[in-house]
Parts: C-alpha cells; sequence; structure tokens
C-alpha cells in the first residue's frame, strides 16, 4: 500500500504515546516508596567527595580552566564549513532550501521548514531530532537577532547546541569521576576528554554525538545519587537522560539498556537486605 502521510502518524503516535506515559508515571508514583530508598554502603551526602572548601574551588577553577581550553581546541572547527550529513539536516529539518516547486517550476525559491518538519521528519536516520530542535531554535533567534535574509544561516549558530553540549561533558565527567574517585583524577578525565582528538572533530558537528556524550554522563551521575539517596528527582533526572539518550541516537538504546538492568539489580539488592 501508500506510505502513510507522516504527520497523520505523528498525531497517532502523540496520543497512545500519551496514554502509555500516564500509566507508567503513574506506576513509578504508586510504587515510589520501593525503589526510592538509599542502597546500604552508598553516601548520598556531599561528604562523599573528598576535600576541604579550599580543595573545592581549587578544583572548580581548574576544571574551568580545561572547560575553556576545550572551548578554545574546538573553536575553529565550530566556525568551518559543514559536512554532508549536517547539510542534509539543515535542508530537510533545522532551516529549509532553495529549490523549484510544482507550482513555480521555472523559479528557484527558498522553502523554509516549520518545528513539526523538524521534530517528526525521520524518513533517514540523519535527523537527529533533539539536536535539529534546539539547533533551529538558535538559528531562528540569530536570524531575527540579525535580521539574516531567508536562507542564510551560520555555521557556528547552528554547531552552538553541541558545542555547549561538548563544553558540559568535559565538565560532567570531571565532577562524576571527582565523586567516585577523587578531585585528581576527575581533573585528569576532563583534561582528557577535551584534548581527545575524536570528541574534537565529532563534537562539533551538528549532529547528535555531543549530546549523546553529555547524556551518557548525566544518566551516570544520576543513578549514583539515585541508588545513594532517598530522592526521587536522581530517579526522575536518570529517565529523562535515558530518554534523550533514546531519542539523540538509536544507537543509545545498548548503554540504555545496561544502566535500566543495573538500576534494577540496585533496587532489587537494597529491597533484599
Amino acid at each position: 500500500g501508500e506510505i502513510p502521510n507522516w504527520k497523520w502518524v505523528t498525531v497517532i503516535g502523540i496520543y497512545w504515546g500519551a496514554l502509555v506515559h500516564v500509566a507508567i508515571v503513574a506506576a513509578a508514583l504508586l510504587t515510589m516508596r520501593w525503589w526510592c530508598r538509599p542502597v546500604p554502603g552508598f553516601q548520598a551526602d556531599e561528604e562523599a567527595i573528598p576535600g576541604n572548601a579550599t580543595s573545592r574551588r581549587t578544583f572548580v577553577a581548574i576544571l574551568i580552566v580545561i572547560v575553556l581550553a576545550a572551548g578554545a581546541l574546538r573553536w575553529r572547527l565550530a566556525n568551518g564549513s559543514l559536512w554532508w550529513d549536517e547539510m542534509w539536516n539543515i535542508k530537510m529539518a533545522t532551516v529549509g532550501e532553495f529549490r523549484t516547486g510544482s507550482r513555480h517550476p521555472d523559479e528557484l525559491r527558498f522553502y523554509p521548514t516549520d518545528f513539526a518538519r523538524c521534530a517528526w521528519y525521520y524518513q533517514k536516520p540523519t535527523n537527529h531530532v533533539p539536536t535539529a530542535l534546539a539547533s533551529k531554535v538558535c538559528h531562528q533567534l540569530w536570524a531575527g537577532a540579525t535580521g539574516a535574509p531567508e536562507g542564510e544561516f551560520s555555521e557556528f549558530i547552528i554547531r552552538l547546541p553541541v558545542f555547549l553540549s561538548a563544553l558540559g561533558a568535559v565538565a560532567l565527567i570531571g565532577l562524576c569521576v571527582r565523586r567516585l574517585i577523587g578531585p585528581g583524577t576527575g581533573l585528569l578525565a576532563a583534561a582528557i576528554l577535551a584534548a581527545h582528538p575524536w570528541f574534537i572533530r565529532y563534537g562539533i558537528d551538528a549532529r547528535a554525538y555531543g549530546p549523546v556524550v553529555l547524556f551518557t554522563l548525566v544518566s551516570l551521575w544520576s543513578l549514583n545519587r539515585a541508588i545513594s539517596g532517598d530522592r526521587y528527582r536522581h530517579w526522575a533526572l536518570f529517565g529523562f537522560a535515558q530518554f534523550m539518550l533514546m531519542w539523540s541516537h538509536l544507537h543509545s538504546v545498548w548503554f540504555c539498556a545496561s544502566t535500566t538492568l543495573a538500576a534494577a539489580t540496585c533496587i532489587w539488592l537494597k529491597n533484599s537486605t
């Protein structure tokens, strides 16, 4: 048969998705006393982080320097020309394209994309939706502020959400490792990620790679806080990070499955002791 119109599929999917979401949230709230309890052997308070106030300030200062250095390492690439995958996403989802149309076959016109197309157009897996939506917001704010003509865009503005995600990931890995191991190792982890050639190259593409690294770290940090405390907000943040990972890139399913299994194991252990 014919391929259904993606707009109708979207409307149906939103309604069914909302119903499923309500059921999941209701079940989570009803069982919160069971799964939202601290795991013995984990510390939930800030005393779990070694070091006094002075060492914390020193850690933060050095971490800021590392983050700024990470931005400097990526600045030139972030302002460079676009790769094919980035350009395809800009044409089909984020900005739009110049082309002829059925009503004007002899005239080249600019056809902008709207937010519905940006969010739901997924006939090819090159549309990494959360990144495309964030880039579209940045582009429209930039175009409105600068008065840019239709079809004009800034490479850096399009890449800005990914650029910021990469810097956020550098900061967060430092904080995560500091909590788990210590401040020196946390700074070393941040420096390694900041200078990693692959993360420099792919951490500025207007694609999902930078945000995936960030949400992976958010997932790990929130899971650690969730199993070591009794605050449901950490579980909520963990679920949000898992959702964003799956929405950003389908290959994240393997990481999400493993961390969800780890979370379920921790819940089982703390309720069996």
